[in-house]
């Protein structure tokens, strides 16, 4: 992809930025709700580590 991008430039601008405008028109949805999957995941994740070392199972290296 990036030789094909350096060769042709423009040629492959247009088609990204085709690709790009359909995946917003088709694929929106799941992008946005990928993005907010992720995001409930890290909140998660460090609410989890928080109690676990609220507990005292994790501490820092000293």
């Amino acid at each position: 992809m990036v030789f094909v991008g350096s060769v042709w430039p423009e040629q492959s601008q247009e088609v990204f930025k085709l690709v790009q405008t359909w995946f917003q028109v088709k694929a929106g949805w799941l992008y946005i709700s990928g993005v907010a999957i992720f995001l409930i995941f890290i909140i998660f994740v460090m609410l989890a580590v928080s109690v676990i070392s609220s507990l005292g199972r994790i501490t820092p290296n000293l």
